[in-house]
């Protein structure tokens, strides 16, 4: 009885030895999760904070733009309020603001689709960054599912 003791003891501390700290038993079935909240990832992400910086700047100079056409616009609209033409007839201004109208439209829809094309881009980059880096983080902590979760920030 001693002998079988003595050998189940000595099976159990052998094989408890063996294994390194990540690859301790774990009861059957037994699955370490985590969880991640993804909009805290994405808001404090310094490449993150860097992208919507470099947006606003984008977006800024888009504005300056249209600031000077509209500030254009509001003169034409006061010299025809006022009968005050000069070397320009009514009818130039009224062309000049319908142009400008124009102008304008499609300044926002050049760069609508210039901020959705970077903005999609940017978003691609750092999700594959996020996704590589949790792998990275499961692996070492031995993780077998990580679920994420999106909290607006």
């Amino acid at each position: 009885m001693k002998r079988i003791v003595l050998a189940a003891a000595a099976l159990v501390i052998s094989s408890t030895t063996a294994q390194s700290v990540n690859d301790q038993p774990r009861p059957v079935g037994a699955t370490r999760v985590a969880v991640v909240n993804m909009g805290a990832v994405f808001s404090s992400y310094e490449k993150a904070i860097r992208y919507r910086k470099a947006l606003g700047d984008l977006i800024g100079l888009s504005n300056e733009e249209t600031q000077e056409l509209i500030e254009n616009m509001k003169a034409w609209q006061a010299a025809i309020a006022k009968k005050d033409f000069g070397a320009f007839s009514k009818e130039d201004y009224e062309e000049k603001l319908t142009n400008a109208n124009k102008e304008l439209e499609s300044l926002a829809r050049k760069a609508k689709s210039l901020i959705q094309k970077k903005r999609e881009k940017e978003l691609v980059t750092l999700w594959k960054e996020i996704k590589a880096e949790i792998a990275i983080h499961a692996k070492a902590h031995s993780l077998q599912l990580v679920l994420g979760y999106g909290d607006v920030m």
